[in-house]
């Protein structure tokens, strides 16, 4: 079954067992607009009910562009992330709380809202610091030269490391 609305269900209209969807989000409907997709966000979504309870498994497929983090370049970066999560109904006296261990589980009301749960998988998958590549030179501390594209004329070596006056501190 194919979706291109949002990621709310309503634990009513499913079906006893297993569901499939798969769902093109909006970005803005998750809050990730400062982002550059470079294709749309998808999620691949199995519903899971069995009585009450329903088990979640979620995967998404994006890309978007970043900068590289050592030579500022614009780069593609692929995005993947899966996730289970189990849902339970809201628990309605203090008890029955008790009971349920809740870092393992949601819980849900009259919805089943999948957004929160979605932004942060695709948050989580973002590199902290992304390359454009594993060899990635980046750029000359001196002349700010892209050492991927050319060789420049600073004489690094010659130049003392912008640490090396504290090292002489320490060292006296």
């Amino acid at each position: 079954m194919s979706r291109n609305d949002s990621l709310v269900f309503l634990p009513t209209q499913l079906v006893e067992g297993s569901s499939r969807f798969e769902i093109e989000a909006d970005i803005d409907e998750l809050d990730l607009a400062e982002y550059t997709f470079s294709v749309p966000l998808r999620c691949e979504i199995v519903l899971e009910r069995t009585g009450d309870r329903i088990d979640a498994h979620l995967d998404l497929e994006t890309s978007l562009k970043l900068s590289c983090s050592r030579c500022g370049e614009s780069m593609r970066q692929d995005i993947c992330a899966s996730a289970d999560v189990t849902f339970l109904p809201e628990v309605k006296n203090k008890e029955d709380a008790d009971e349920q261990d809740a870092t393992d589980l949601e819980f849900y009301s009259e919805v089943l809202d999948l957004r929160d749960i979605v932004r942060d998988m695709f948050l989580l998958a973002l590199p902290i610091a992304p390359l454009c590549s594993e060899d990635c030179r980046g750029l000359c501390p001196s002349c700010g030269a892209n050492l991927n594209r050319e060789n420049c004329k600073c004489n690094i070596q010659g130049n003392p490391s912008t640490f090396e006056k504290l090292r002489r501190l320490v060292d006296e």
